[in-house]
């Protein structure tokens, strides 16, 4: 080999370890405790809960921290070894999963193997809230834009939402009666996808095996079917009413198919009749996921 070519890959080798020896220093130095500092560094307000993962799988963690105390918290803030930014300042506070007002913010959700997304829900105390949804990616943040309410993760990409709606009872064309019903998405890497439903006949559902026999005991409790949805997912919502002297109340019954076979879907196992053990009150749509929801985080 000759000197030149020698010192040539010499000059490459001591280029490569100059390199890597930099690239350990600034990670060693990407802390919890620095990340932190940095975000305290740019607001007055205290820090009080922080989520500290590797978010994109990318060997460094990262950080998302809420200011303020349980009622009062009303910033997001994200850092890593690239950026330091102000993601939510409002009006709404934001809760932890450990509150039971709001049980979908979950936190950090692990999607897949190299992927972490962290899910919060940002609420007033009163009857509905929003839900927040982030992820990394080279190391910088992005909103997710379409979330909904009440976000939780099922599992893996798999998530659901509860959207709140006054649909339960109607007396004298007065609908009242909060619901929150169960619609499904899944998580496609950077949004949500949500798996809508369309509307079948009654003579459709009657094909599945089995759904006669449910269909018998919501008949037997005086109730009528008004819609049903069949969802990408297997899911199936069918909308009841039972009429009463001011007006009717509004029920739903779900169920999951699989194959050519009907299953019920128990929510509340204590629930005497198949409608206290499958229904969330209320009429479901054809989609739940309200995109109107996305301008408080403009």
């Amino acid at each position: 080999m000759k000197q030149s070519n020698k010192i040539c890959i010499l000059s490459l080798l001591c280029l490569l370890l100059t390199i890597t020896a930099h690239s350990r220093i600034a990670n060693a130095s990407v802390t919890k405790a620095s990340l932190m500092q940095q975000i305290q560094a740019e607001t007055k307000e205290e820090i009080s809960r922080t989520y500290y993962t590797d978010f994109d799988g990318d060997g460094q963690k990262e950080l998302f921290a809420i200011t303020g105390d349980e009622k009062d918290s009303n910033q997001i803030w994200f850092a890593s070894g690239k950026q330091v930014k102000c993601l939510y300042k409002g009006d709404f506070s934001v809760y932890p999963h450990s509150d039971g007002t709001y049980k979908g913010s979950n936190g950090i959700c692990k999607v897949s193997k190299k992927q972490k997304i962290l899910v919060l829900e940002l609420g007033g105390w009163g009857s509905g809230s929003i839900s927040a949804c982030y992820y990394v990616k080279s190391g910088k943040v992005h909103q997710v834009k379409y979330t909904g309410e009440g976000l939780t993760q099922l599992s893996g990409k798999e998530f659901f939402i509860a959207p709140s709606a006054f649909d339960w009872d109607c007396t004298e064309g007065l609908w009242t009666g909060h619901t929150w019903k169960h619609y499904y998405l899944k998580w496609t890497g950077t949004k949500f996808r949500e798996y809508k439903g369309k509307k079948i006949s009654l003579k459709k559902l009657k094909k599945y095996r089995g759904s006669r026999r449910y269909l018998k005991q919501i008949q037997n409790l005086g109730y009528q079917v008004d819609s049903i949805y069949k969802r990408e997912n297997g899911i199936i919502n069918i909308n009841i009413h039972v009429k009463t002297k001011s007006g009717k109340v509004c029920e739903n019954v779900n169920l999951r198919k699989k194959g050519n076979k009907i299953k019920l879907i128990v929510y509340n196992p204590k629930g005497k009749d198949i409608i206290a053990k499958s229904s969330f009150g209320g009429i479901y749509k054809s989609k739940g996921l309200d995109k109107r929801l996305a301008k408080w985080f403009r």
